[in-house]
């Protein structure tokens, strides 16, 4: 499957992020949080030179492993239940500033405000970075296909590579058709009924 080139769509390699205590990538799994904050790290020049602390990448999360004393940037992924948000706020009252990928609810984080500047992005209902990603690869698609993918799993590039790969063609329209209808057979066959509400 041909690699997706990061795209910066929220502008942020552009944005000051110098006297931001937190910034929230929120979304489903696939969606690209974990990408867009290794980009950040390589790429913003707010996020140079300082130390950098990660808790932990590819596991759940091990927050008895020592953080420094000293305010520095933590990197946190991935924030999963309630207990993790807990020890965000922790982070936060220690003084370090948080770089954090997220599966709470978005509107949670925005409570943290009081701890200063922050931003918090939901990175999994963006059609023009579906769009982007099939138009580097070279596949067909209309606006109400994509529209439909979103509404349904959410703008991640797992399901993407998952519905692709289902078929051998260059129109996603066709390939979403064909995923759909084997799902439907494979719940039928299993005796239970797709759901309807896209989750």
């Amino acid at each position: 499957m041909k690699q997706i080139r990061f795209h910066d769509y929220l502008g942020l390699l552009d944005t000051c992020l110098a006297k931001h205590r937190l910034i929230v990538f929120c979304g489903c799994s696939g969606a690209g949080k974990s990408s867009y904050i290794q980009e950040l790290l390589a790429q913003h020049e707010d996020l140079q030179g300082g130390p950098i602390h990660h808790i932990l990448e590819g596991r759940p999360l091990a927050w008895h492993e020592p953080i420094p004393a000293e305010p520095s940037t933590v990197v946190v992924d991935e924030l999963l239940v309630w207990s993790d948000y807990h020890r965000l706020v922790q982070l936060l009252l220690r003084g370090h500033r948080v770089i954090a990928a997220s599966h709470l609810p978005v509107a949670a984080h925005r409570l943290l405000r009081v701890f200063g500047r922050m931003a918090v992005f939901r990175l999994d209902r963006d059609h023009g970075k579906v769009h982007r990603a099939l138009q580097q690869r070279g596949i067909q698609t209309t606006d109400a296909a994509v529209a439909t993918f979103v509404r349904r799993y959410g703008a991640n590039y797992v399901d993407l590579d998952m519905i692709l790969e289902s078929y051998r063609g260059n129109n996603f329209d066709r390939a979403l058709a064909t995923f759909e209808k084997f799902n439907r057979v494979s719940y039928v066959w299993a005796g239970t009924q797709p759901r309807n509400d896209g989750k």
